[in-house]
C-alpha cells in the first residue's frame, strides 16, 4: 500500500529535486519529436505520437500550441496527444487520491487501535491519559 502511494506520488508529481538539465533534455527531444510529428513518412509521424505519449504527462508543458499555421496532421495528432495526457494525469491523481484516503483510514484504525491498547495497559494501573 505505501509503495503505490509512493509511486503515485512520483506519477503525479514528477521527480522532486530534478536538475535544471533533465528539463533541457526532455525539451530538447520533445521538440524533435513534435518536428516528426510532421514528418512524410507516417511511421516517423506515429512512432512520434507513441513516444510523446509513452513519456507522459510531463509532456503536456512542452508542447506548442497550435496556430493557424500548424499543419492539419500535426494538430490532430497534437489534440489526441494532448488528450491522452491529460486523461492519463487525471487517472493518475484519481488513483493517487484514492490512495491517499485509504492510508489516511489505515492510520485512523491504527491510531484508534493503539489508543484502545494503550488504555486497557492504564486502566489496571488507575492511571488516565
Amino acid at each position: 500500500m505505501f509503495t503505490s502511494v509512493v509511486l503515485l506520488c512520483a506519477i503525479s508529481y514528477g521527480q522532486v529535486g530534478s536538475q535544471p538539465t533533465q528539463t533541457t533534455d526532455l525539451s530538447a527531444k520533445v521538440q524533435a519529436l513534435v518536428k516528426q510529428l510532421g514528418a512524410s513518412e507516417m511511421a516517423k509521424r506515429e512512432s512520434a505520437e507513441k513516444e510523446l505519449i509513452a513519456i507522459g504527462p510531463e509532456v503536456l508543458g512542452l508542447l506548442p500550441a497550435t496556430t493557424a499555421r500548424t499543419p492539419a496532421e500535426e494538430k490532430i495528432r497534437l489534440s489526441r496527444i494532448r488528450s491522452t495526457l491529460e486523461k492519463a494525469a487525471a487517472e493518475a491523481q484519481a488513483q493517487f487520491s484514492r490512495a491517499a484516503e485509504a492510508l489516511s483510514k489505515a492510520r485512523l484504525k491504527g491510531a484508534q487501535k493503539l489508543d484502545k491498547a494503550v488504555n486497557a495497559e492504564l486502566a489496571p494501573l488507575k492511571l488516565e491519559r
